[in-house]
């Protein structure tokens, strides 16, 4: 299934929001569940340069800690983090109290203002 580009302008800040399902355990009911992760982090990932922007507290740690209320997980990206027009990558990974981990993907195309 392919997913939509975001598309944001040079300056603007980014928010990521995440909603956690997991399948129902019951492989008779093909519902999906809202479930709270354990935890959250946030990748940044410059398709150009090939690598990572850091997101957390220092600049070696390029995993951002995600806010959860809920089984909603959120993150704003700050306009530094997107130092050139092009495209990117978040990915948004939780992990659950079983130790199941999901990762999702948003493409971002980042253009200079007009």
């Amino acid at each position: 299934m392919a997913v939509n580009k975001e598309r944001i302008v040079m300056g603007d800040t980014f928010a990521v929001a995440y909603r956690c399902v997991k399948r129902d355990p019951n492989p008779q009911n093909r519902n999906k569940l809202a479930v709270p992760p354990e935890t959250a982090v946030v990748m940044l990932w410059s398709v150009a340069d090939q690598v990572y922007y850091p997101l957390g507290p220092t600049p070696e740690q390029i995993e951002g800690i995600a806010d959860i209320d809920g089984n909603i997980v959120s993150f704003l990206i700050e306009p530094e983090m997107f130092p050139t027009e092009g495209d990117y990558k978040i990915f948004t990974q939780a992990e659950f109290e079983d130790g199941q981990k999901v990762t999702a993907v948003q493409p971002v195309k980042v253009m200079l203002r007009s």
